[in-house]
């Protein structure tokens, strides 16, 4: 990261004790950044202190920038963060569009450790008519894991998002992880 986009980070990270003319000169510097991922990070913390018709424009750009990301894995990371905003822009109705967009991009990911960061990064945010379907992704992904630690480190962070159908094949996915000390760690973690 160079010294302007760190400057611009730490203007963004302290935006709702600016002034209104700071973060309107730091969103467009933020706009000139020539990496998306930068743009996205700093536009992203921006944005939840604009007001109205601005912060929709934010948003806006966040998606922009996010469009132009190469890497799979941290283009999903730029989406998952901005379908809060979404939500919240929305009045708590995300666009199915996106959801679905950011979906396919984070199950096309080739390496499964990848897949599994994107897919459960996106599980808090998505509507819960999907969250089915992604979480079932997320769980086919978790079995075909080798490492045991991180198979339960992910079921244990899915817990909090587990509806009823899913339990089963998650308890199924958990009673599968071959070391026996991860395997009591996941299904410790989805007793409660």
């Amino acid at each position: 990261m160079d010294e302007r986009t760190g400057g611009l980070l730490a203007m963004a990270a302290l935006a709702e004790h600016l002034s209104m003319q700071t973060r309107m000169e730091s969103l467009e510097q933020a706009r000139a950044l020539p990496d998306p991922k930068d743009r996205v990070r700093v536009i992203l913390r921006l944005a939840g202190t604009l007001p109205g018709e601005t912060r929709r424009r934010a948003i806006h750009d966040v998606y922009q920038a996010a469009e132009q990301i190469t890497d799979p894995e941290d283009q999903v990371r730029a989406l998952a963060e901005l379908l809060p905003l979404l939500r919240a822009a929305a009045e708590n109705e995300l666009p199915s569009g996106i959801v679905a967009e950011t979906l396919d991009l984070a199950s096309a990911i080739h390496s499964p450790e990848a897949r599994l960061r994107s897919l459960t990064a996106i599980a808090p945010h998505v509507p819960s008519a999907v969250r089915v379907a992604l979480l079932l992704a997320v769980l086919d992904t978790v079995a075909l894991l080798n490492q045991s630690d991180t198979q339960a480190g992910a079921l244990i962070a899915l817990a909090p998002f587990l509806v009823g159908e899913v339990h089963h094949r998650t308890l199924t996915v958990a009673a599968h992880i071959k070391e026996p000390a991860s395997r009591a760690r996941a299904l410790t973690g989805l007793a409660p």
